[in-house]
């Protein structure tokens, strides 16, 4: 739906949506926004947008998954707090170490949200004081609080690319240690004997981040030379080497217990050598 000017910044909760529900319980609490002659809209407003980051924070941070992180301290009240779940959502199961080494502060974003919550459910119970209440309030309280969930999201894509950064300066150890010890099949059909002489990562995607580990995919260049002929006979001028380079496109897994040294687990490794047919 279309907000007035004036309710704008509330569009920025939309970087936390994801599920088709998700996208429906925010239009209709915007829509409740926009009902101008409605005492109860902040109200309907407020309790829309409160159950909607309950249910995002669900989403990020299932109890199963919060439990069995290395930081977790069981609280005598409840399963997984809120707190815990939002520390999830942002560092999932890296230490509190290495959250503090990528310069990510939790307590400030958990200080946010619980705030921007805290806020709506004043508005969640209805009373002389939050009903009614006039548009200029609305727009301050609004503002409030999609600053509060436009950080949030951020420092959820920041810790991500912050984490991605750190990695990156170790996965070509992972390579070389996977090119010493396995050879390549896609690469070997193509020649007599073959030499790797370099593999170049370019794009590295996190594609997933959990409890207890951490899978990324690579795609980048490798370059090889292949020989066709025995060394004799490339010596004696029967044989012959090229040089030649392919896309590759490889998945690996890192186990958070590792760190800070980023033992990688090479899951797959895939060539594309459809060129040399051409």
């Amino acid at each position: 739906m279309t907000l007035p000017s004036k309710y704008k910044s509330v569009e920025k909760i939309q970087n936390l949506l994801e599920t088709d529900f998700e996208a429906k319980l925010y239009n209709s609490a915007c829509q409740s926004l926009c009902e101008s002659t409605n005492d109860l809209r902040f109200n309907n407003f407020a309790y829309g947008i409160r159950e909607l980051i309950l249910h995002i924070l669900d989403r990020l941070s299932p109890n199963k998954l919060v439990v069995q992180c290395a930081w977790y301290a069981k609280d005598p009240n409840f399963e997984v707090t809120r707190s815990q779940k939002i520390k999830y959502a942002i560092q999932k199961g890296l230490s509190d170490p290495y959250v503090t080494y990528l310069d990510i502060d939790i307590d400030y974003y958990d200080s946010l949200v619980k705030d921007a919550i805290g806020k709506l459910n004043k508005f969640t119970h209805v009373n002389s004081k939050s009903f009614g209440i006039s548009d200029d309030e609305i727009i301050i309280l609004v503002e409030g609080l999609s600053m509060a969930f436009e950080n949030f999201s951020k420092a959820i894509k920041d810790c991500n690319k912050k984490l991605m950064h750190e990695i990156g300066k170790h996965i070509d150890k992972a390579f070389i240690k996977h090119l010493l010890s396995d050879s390549i099949e896609e690469i070997k059909e193509l020649s007599t004997h073959q030499t790797i002489e370099d593999i170049s990562p370019d794009k590295y995607l996190l594609s997933d981040i959990n409890d207890h580990s951490i899978s990324v995919n690579v795609s980048g260049e490798i370059s090889v030379e292949l020989q066709y002929g025995s060394n004799s006979d490339n010596r004696n001028g029967d044989g012959f080497k090229m040089d030649e380079q392919y896309p590759f496109k490889s998945e690996l897994f890192i186990d958070l217990n590792s760190f800070p040294n980023y033992e990688c687990d090479i899951k797959s490794f895939k060539v594309d050598t459809s060129s040399f047919y051409k």
